[in-house]
């Protein structure tokens, strides 16, 4: 049995279906598209399209988003091992005090 149900499902896909109204109606421009691409960001990297999650954030971020830009260094395997990497080198300079 899938861990959604059918009502879940469904919402999902009618929130999905608001934001991207609300991307059109606003033409992808301002405030209002730039917090609709955030969310759909989120929406889609919840369900593991992290492809589409990207796109989004990256329209975001060039309007202007800060949220989005650090959604997007998340999503970037890259740097999540130069992080990674990072944390280990100062626990192990914390472990030398």
């Amino acid at each position: 049995m899938s861990q959604f149900s059918y009502e879940q499902i469904y919402l999902f896909s009618a929130a999905v279906a608001d934001l991207n109204e609300a991307i059109s109606l606003s033409a992808g421009r301002g405030r209002s598209a730039c917090q609709a691409f955030c969310q759909r960001g989120i929406m889609n990297r919840k369900e593991g399209h992290d492809d589409l999650a990207r796109l989004d954030f990256e329209v975001a971020a060039k309007l202007g988003s800060h949220f989005a830009k650090i959604q997007l260094v998340e999503l970037n395997p890259y740097a999540a091992l130069c992080n990674q990497m990072l944390h280990d080198v100062m626990g192990k300079l914390q472990l030398q005090k």
